[in-house]
């Protein structure tokens, strides 16, 4: 479904913004 394509597609980008800073 879109919708959760959509939503583990906000999942990721969170989760490369918090290796980012982690990094």
């Amino acid at each position: 479904s879109q919708a959760a394509l959509r939503e583990v597609a906000e999942a990721y980008q969170a989760l490369m913004i918090v290796a980012m800073k982690a990094g």
